[in-house]
């Protein structure tokens, strides 16, 4: 049975059914002077606890910015704030609002905090009293949603049962939907929030400087969208053993695991059968005693679509950006469609390494390093099609195993710095990529500024396979149009089905940009008689003096807005090409 399967019989045997009183709107504000009954802004509970324990299924508690916490000074470290079937818990309100999508939970932060005492200090210095966790929702259904917060100050550091873990939040048993929250500062064993055979999905949160991981869970299924994480210890995210794993558009920058036999995921170790989308990992570390495993991420049976990958490192370990198979992650399969590698380091592999089965199409590695072999790609069995491998070195230098130094691979229609041929396959070259800026206006490989759009006349421009990209695969890394023809190139890759144009290899098809509609002097699409009237209002302006709209109403280019500007539009009227 799967997590999701458990999870609504576990709440049966519980108990823990959604109720069906009325629905409505409670209010917290630490400043309210009135009633103090919940039942309006100005007669707000000051006390969130008091809120959560008068909500019923179906309630929504709108909370005002302030600092709240579990208990009193000195009180129950096991005491949290527990989350409730059917209640929605919305922070970021300023106080006065009447609808939901007034607030603003940037502006008005609202803290949930485990320092009991208020006396924490840098480094977590006098955390012995926080709580174990801020937030609880254990037992809950998909129902239980937490919006607009700051988690910060748990102190899950009881080595009993599971206090050693999720010092800003804990799901057990249960599900939540939390969104637009920061988890800052927590401490644990494992994990500010953790998750244990429970699903949870996360929208648009922040994960800063948490001591022992971001995010820990076991038997969870995870679904995280526009999550970010900065500067996590123990790593970012470590997921054991659910069955659906799903990052989209998420940013991992920063963050480091040290220490142990053999260190794993510096941003994210996400086991077996993740799936991620449109992620980037930046300057995350993988270090252990023996090495590091996945200085970016580690993992197994993976799907990579539109993921970059920059200067992440595993000192003497594999895999400084990312690491497939070995460990725990047994099994292959993996997948890498779109994807991008500059500037990252490790003992083998200094883009990639793989040591079981993994397709690569249309990436690209550059200035990746390797202390041992394989500056881009080490490992085994890896296949290639329409990828550029160039500018990665190995001790040996940037000849073709400095590129890639994996056993058994198969490699099609790729551009390879040094090739030989030895490695065989068809289409394949080792001629410059002609990048626009591999390291970027920094010079300085790895960073965000790094540009490996190819420019034209690029020989990997229209030398791709057309058979190789799944056909629901329309675009480049960049969200822009693959098989995109450059005039100023030939055609030297298989066009395929149903023919050209063909596509570029790397994870950037070379844009044409298309040539200006003449007479459409407003931009609409369509020279009419409003593109007469933009020409009429503008006689006489100076044309080349830095105002746009001037140069625009200049039609035919004669240096003057002039009547004569208006016959040439008139005689284009019609749609553009």
């Amino acid at each position: 049975m799967s997590v999701k399967g458990i999870l609504p019989l576990l709440v049966s045997l519980t108990g823990l059914t959604a109720g069906q009183a009325a629905a409505e709107v409670i209010y917290v504000d630490a400043a309210a002077d009135g009633a103090n009954d919940g039942t309006r802004w100005e007669d707000a509970f000051t006390d969130l606890q008091d809120g959560l324990a008068s909500a019923v299924s179906g309630d929504e508690i709108w909370v005002a910015a302030a600092t709240y916490k579990p208990t009193l000074p000195d009180g129950d470290r096991f005491a949290s704030f527990v989350l409730a079937n059917g209640v929605s818990l919305y922070g970021g309100f300023a106080g006065g609002e009447s609808e939901l999508d007034e607030r603003d939970w940037e502006v008005n932060e609202t803290i949930l905090s485990g320092d009991l005492n208020g006396d924490d200090g840098d480094d977590f210095e006098s955390n012995e009293e926080n709580s174990y966790h801020v937030v609880a929702a254990n037992g809950t259904t998909e129902t239980v949603v937490l919006d607009g917060f700051v988690i910060t100050a748990g102190n899950a550091d009881n080595a009993s049962d599971h206090d050693a873990e999720g010092g800003g939040m804990e799901i057990e048993f249960g599900s939540a939907t939390v969104s637009n929250c920061t988890f800052m500062a927590n401490s644990s064993g494992q994990g500010a929030l953790y998750g244990f055979v429970s699903d949870v999905t996360l929208t648009n949160c922040v994960f800063i400087e948490n001591i022992g991981l971001a995010i820990f869970s076991v038997l969870t299924d995870i679904t995280l969208t526009d999550c970010s994480f900065f500067e996590n210890s123990n790593g970012a995210i470590q997921l054991l053993l659910g069955e659906t794993t799903i990052l989209t558009d998420c940013l991992f920058m920063n963050n480091s695991k040290l220490g142990g036999i053999t260190a794993a995921g510096g941003a994210a170790d996400v086991g077996l059968g993740a799936t991620l989308t449109r992620c980037t990992f930046i300057g995350n570390s993988a270090v252990g005693t023996c090495g590091g495993r996945g200085g970016g991420v580690s993992g197994s049976d993976m799907s990579l679509t539109d993921c970059v990958f920059l200067g992440n490192l595993t000192d003497t370990g594999i895999g400084g950006g990312l690491a497939l198979g070995g460990g725990a992650n047994v099994g292959g399969n993996s997948t890498l469609i779109n994807c991008l590698f500059s500037g990252n380091f490790s003992g083998s592999g200094g883009g990639i390494n793989v040591t079981a089965s993994t397709t690569l199409t249309n990436c690209t590695f550059s200035g990746n390093e390797a202390y041992f072999s394989g500056g881009a790609i080490g490992g085994a069995s890896p296949t290639l099609t329409n990828c550029i491998l160039w500018g990665n070195s190995d001790p040996g230098g940037m000849d073709e195993s400095g590129q890639i130094d994996a056993d058994d691979p198969i490699i099609s229609y790729c551009n390879i710095q040094g090739w030989t041929g030895n490695l065989g396959g068809v289409g394949n070259l080792g001629v410059d990529p002609l990048f626009a800026d591999a390291d970027g206006p920094d010079d300085t490989l790895g960073t965000e500024d790094d540009d490996l759009h190819l420019l034209s006349g690029s020989p990997s421009t229209d030398a791709g396979d057309n058979n190789a990209l799944p056909v629901e695969v329309t675009a480049d890394l960049d969200g822009n149009p693959r098989y995109v023809d450059d005039p100023a190139t030939e055609d030297t890759g298989n066009s395929g089905e149903p023919g050209p144009p063909i596509i570029d290899m790397g994870a950037y098809e070379f844009q044409v940009e298309a040539a200006p509609c003449e007479g459409d002097v407003n931009g609409d699409g369509t020279v009419n008689p409003l593109d007469s009237g933009f020409v009429l209002a503008r006689f006489g302006c100076p044309v080349n003096t830095g105002d746009p709209a001037c140069d625009a109403a200049d039609a035919n280019l004669s240096g003057a807005v002039d009547p004569l500007d208006v016959g040439f539009v008139v005689a284009r009227f019609g749609e553009c090409p």
